[in-house]
């Protein structure tokens, strides 16, 4: 029972009527917080005043509801609520003659409530009777409508048979082309067209795909839009249809294979209002659509936009085009694209707003969608069109839908790319090119968020736009101090397109709803720099949810994603060509307005506050400063001190660097192997097995490929995906570059903190080493390195190592800045002179490059300085203050090294500290994964009869990221579960062996290691005090 969150339920009705504010419209936000503690368990989704269907004398007629809930998008729950005083009774007979559902029904007043079910009252209790209370809310949550059951049971069969219906297609079509010389003429014919009309990477097998996915859709469209006349009318699909005509389809009976999904949807449908058959819309072609094409929906980022933003993002975008132009959106003249069309929700809602009157003009002449893929491109174009039937009661083929790729159209058309094509083609080109003459005044959209492939082996990877990104790396990189890769990603490539697409003299407004990264990421400070210049307003809605930030404040996710989010307006003002002459430096600076969701909100709240017009947010202005920050600015004397590290110094070549104004002349990160599973181990012989057995596999797959024209568009369907691949590896197979196993390069690596690993330190094998090589050109080689975390890190933290350590040994990504350079075998000092000059003047000759190394760690570990200087340290490299007590600092970093690079070779001797050790090693359990770390207690479990007690609360304050050394350790040492399902390369480690896990020898390291991490830690507790009370 939820005896928590029924207590706080009766409180507050309790003070609400102490302070006479029992009515319905206040105690109902106390019932839904109730509520959703049981709704949550389930998964199910709490709706607020919505309205829906019902028939009456065979009439359509509109109920307004108080609540529902829903699953997958359907509903399967209403809620009426009223006041404290209504007679219940009364109000549900009301309901009754009006026809309100009673499938599942809770009607409640605070005091008494009623449950019906299938048409008949099941439950009525006294609210005050907290178990009666939980039951029947228990018994509401969990009931599932008959209807609800047969939809759902229908859908998932049709997710269950979809892959196997799709490679039945597949391979029937490839034996239509061995055999049926028409077909195979019209493929390549269809194939060339869309290579022209959409992009050039289109093979014959992703032509395939497109008639795969229209055959799958077509009896589900015309059910679903009720409009039989599509497939004759849409000029892609009049195309694909002509193709057809030349097979045999009788053979698959798809209609027959799909009917009962098509029968429940045929029956859902004509009951359901429009937002809902949004959202049905949403989830049958987000699940329809990854079932069939999981790789696709990863490379475009397919995440669907819940109404009430899609309404508030059109109202909004209406409010600031009167505000701004003194235009709306039934304006002549305001042209309106929707890029990335999607079920074209979007264009959809816009026709609900224009008026009545302006509709036709509209429709007709200043409305455009574009869309890259069949299957969405049909859903768009049905959806868009359904749209106007439903407002106009009329019929009328949407003609501006284009079907091609929005970001490289343009420079097609601008070559004359897309000319002198038949049929479809020739429609769509005309629609294109229609689009491209016209002035664009608003762009709105949910543009695609994936910024880079999940894994090399999906083969999945995002297309190059050569002039678009050269266009970003012209703004958004060149503007930028960061490293750049980001700002190639998918929807930063369309607000670069949008901003370009609307011209310098038009006026316009970009109105994007994308991931919210650029607000304070260190890597999109040209980005922000960029649209500062080029706009003159820039509103923004931060509904944050980023679930990475390990931050509750940030709440909710208005999607089913783990980044933040936030709704952008970009708004330009046109600059005539005359202004332009008389002042051709003319600098825009834009007035940024940003608005902050709020805190611990779910995503229902946020979405329940965009259902409240724009105008009446309270936007905070935001003046950037001069580092291009718009949020976390700093105001302090940062920059004043001497930096640690920078990039205008680091050696390109070792040896050859300009001495500039920074302590360590190189640095690197750590060693990122792209291939961790096979890499590392902590067994010496196994790591030995594993590299062998990885190079046999690719060497053999060198071999084959030797003869063979490596830029085959089959060449990565082909590869032997047993190994995990990378971009770096594949290089080296399309070199043919052998690559031979060298036993000198398995070496002790830092893998996380006080985590060693083997590893097997080869360029040809891991993705990047970085300098590394200059730090430890062999196992023997004598350094040490201050290891702290790169920029954008969500917390600063620094270890000293006197070993390789991985990228992600600090867990938010690592830099090294050793002490010591190799270079030609000889061993360099790596402090610069500009840095013992400086210190040298303030501490006269006790500042030797040794000391300088540990007063510089010192600093960096202590808490004060962590906490003056911690929104700069999340978007620059450190910088160092020259403090009093230079000794102190010096002693308390030396310290703090000695425990970080020995602590293998710790002696314990802190007699307070007086651990309780119960082992048997003899003992040896079934199930190795066990250990168990419970910091209540001060207990570390291994088994049954091994075990760590009396550990003191003060080594779990030592944390390194969100964890203590202790978490690390535990986490780490347990035996990883390899998932071949996902991870094909996984399965040929568990096939050969390679997976093993020597839980005896392991433990017996643990129980040596963990008393001295534990020290270790309490130590540097005490060290980290000290340094606070330094100046």
């Amino acid at each position: 029972m939820s005896e928590n969150a029924i207590e706080k339920y009766y409180n507050e009705i309790k003070e609400a009527e102490l302070n006479g504010m029992n009515n319905e419209q206040n105690i109902r936000e106390y019932f839904y917080e109730l509520l959703k503690n049981y709704t949550n368990s389930q998964n199910l989704k709490i709706e607020r005043e919505t309205k829906e269907f019902v028939f009456e004398n065979g009439q359509k007629k509109n109920i307004f509801l108080d609540g529902r809930i829903k699953k997958e998008n359907m509903v399967i729950g209403w809620v009426e609520n009223k006041d404290a005083k209504d007679d219940l009774n009364k109000e549900i007979k009301n309901k009754k003659e009006k026809q309100y559902p009673l499938l599942n029904t809770i009607f409640e007043n605070s005091k008494e409530l009623v449950l019906f079910q299938d048409g008949k009252e099941v439950i009525r209790v006294n609210m005050h009777k907290s178990e009666e209370l939980d039951k029947v809310l228990i018994k509401f949550v969990s009931f599932r409508p008959e209807e609800y059951k047969k939809f759902q049971d229908a859908f998932n069969n049709l997710k269950r048979i979809l892959p196997d219906l799709a490679k039945d297609l597949r391979e029937f079509f490839k034996e239509e082309k061995k055999i049926n010389k028409k077909f195979k003429e019209n493929l390549k014919e269809f194939t060339k067209k869309c290579q022209l009309s959409i992009n050039n990477n289109i093979t014959e097998e992703l032509a395939i795909e497109m008639i795969i996915q229209h055959m799958l859709t077509r009896d589900i469209f015309v059910i679903f839009f009720q409009n039989a006349n599509f497939h004759m009318n849409n000029i892609i699909s009049k195309s694909i249809s002509n193709i057809l005509t030349h097979i045999n389809q009788k053979s698959f009976e798809i209609t027959e294979k799909i009917k009962s999904y098509t029968d429940c949807l045929s029956s859902y449908t004509k009951t359901i209002t429009k937002d809902d058959k949004q959202d049905i819309l949403k989830t049958f072609y987000s699940d329809f659509y990854k079932a069939l094409n999981s790789k696709k929906a990863d490379v475009q980022g397919i995440e669907y936009t819940p109404i009430q933003i899609v309404k508030f993002m059109v109202d909004a975008s209406e409010e600031l085009l009167y505000k701004h132009f003194n235009k709306k959106l039934s304006s002549r003249d305001v042209n309106i694209l929707d890029p990335c069309s999607g079920t074209g929700i979007f264009m959809a809602e816009i026709i609900n707003r224009i008026n009545l009157k302006d509709l036709e003009y509209k429709y007709k002449n200043e409305l455009f969608s574009n869309e890259i893929d069949i299957m969405p491109y049909y859903i768009s174009n049905l959806n868009i069109e359904n749209a106007y039937f439903e407002r106009t009661n009329s019929y009328e083929i949407f003609e501006n839908i284009c079907f091609l790729d929005t970001l490289e159209f343009q420079t097609k058309l601008g070559n004359n790319a897309l000319f002198g094509m038949e049929e479809f083609s020739e429609g769509n080109v005309k629609r294109a090119v229609r689009q491209y003459e016209k002035k664009i005044n608003l762009i709105i959209g949910n543009p695609p968020y994936n910024a880079n492939q999940k894994s090399e082996n999906d083969n999945n990877k995002n297309k190059v736009y050569i002039d678009l990104d050269k266009r970003i790396k012209d703004t958004y990189v060149n503007l930028s101090s960061a490293q750049k890769t980001k700002q190639y990603d998918m929807y930063k490539r369309f607000i670069r397109w949008a901003s370009d697409r609307i011209k310098s003299e038009d006026d316009g407004i970009i109105a994007f709803i994308t991931n919210n990264a650029y607000l304070d990421s260190r890597q999109d400070d040209g980005f922000r720099k960029s649209v500062q210049k080029e706009f003159d307003y820039i509103y923004i809605i931060d509904l944050k949810g980023n679930a990475r930030k390990r931050n509750k404040s940030e709440g909710g996710n208005v999607f089913n994603i783990q980044t933040g989010v936030a709704i952008m307006f970009l708004i330009k003002k046109g600059v005539s060509e005359k202004q332009n002459k008389i002042n051709p430096l003319n600098q825009k600076k834009a007035n940024i307005k940003y608005y902050n969701i709020g805190d611990f909100l779910s995503g229902d709240k946020k979405l329940m506050t965009l259902q409240q017009d724009i105008s009446f947010f309270d936007f905070e202005d935001i003046i950037p400063d001069n580092k291009g920050q718009w949020l976390n600015q700093t105001n302090n004397d940062f920059y004043e001190h001497t930096a640690l590290i920078d990039k205008n110094v680091k050696n390109q070549k070792v040896g050859k660097a300009i001495e500039q104004k920074a302590i360590f002349k190189l640095f690197t990160l750590g060693v990122s192997t792209n291939r961790d599973n096979w890499a590392y181990d902590f067994d010496k012989e196994q790591l030995e097995k594993k590299i062998k057995c990885f190079l046999k596999i690719y060497n053999n797959e060198r071999k084959k490929w030797a003869d063979k024209k490596l830029n085959d568009a089959n060449f990565n369907d082909n590869l032997d995906y047993s190994i995990k691949w990378s971009e770096h590896l594949k290089k080296q197979l399309i070199q043919n570059k052998e690559i031979k196993f060298n036993k000198k390069s398995i070496v002790k690596c830092l893998y996380r903190p006080f985590i060693y690993q083997y590893l097997y330190f080869s360029n040809q094998f891991c993705d990047r080493l970085s300098f590394n090589k200059f730090l430890f050109p062999n196992e023997n080689s004598e350094n040490i390195c201050l290891t702290f975390t790169t920029k954008d890190s969500y917390k600063f933290d620094i270890l000293a190592i006197n070993k390789l350590s991985d990228l992600h040994t600090t867990l938010y990504g690592t830099i090294n800045a050793p002490l010591y350079v190799y270079e030609n075998g000889e061993k360099k000092l790596n402090i610069t002179d500009y840095a013992i000059k400086e210190f040298q003047n303030k501490y006269k000759d006790k500042a030797t490059a040794e000391n300088i190394f540990a007063y510089c760690h010192a600093v960096l570990s202590s808490p004060k300085y962590q906490k003056e200087y911690e929104e700069n340290l999340k978007i620059d490299y450190p910088r160092i203050p020259l403090y009093k007590n230079f000794d102190r600092f010096v002693e308390l970093g030396k310290r703090l090294i000695k425990l970080q690079t020995e602590f293998e070779n710790f002696n314990c001797c802190n007699e307070e500290i007086q651990l309780k050790i119960e082992k048997d090693f003899k003992y040896m359990p079934e199930d190795f994964s066990m250990i168990k770390l419970n910091k209540e207690k001060g207990i570390i479990i291994f088994d049954g009869k091994n075990r760590i007690e009396n550990i003191p609360k003060k080594a779990f304050d030592y944390k390194i990221g969100t964890r203590s050394a202790l978490d690390w350790i535990i986490d780490y040492y347990k035996p990883k579960k390899l998932n071949p399902q996902k991870e094909l390369h996984h399965k040929t480690l568990i096939e050969n062996g390679l997976n093993s896990y020597d839980y005896k020898n392991i433990r017996e390291y643990l129980f040596e290691l963990i008393p001295k991490v534990i020290e270790i830690s309490v130590e540097t507790v005490d060290i980290f005090k000290e340094l606070e009370k330094l100046n």
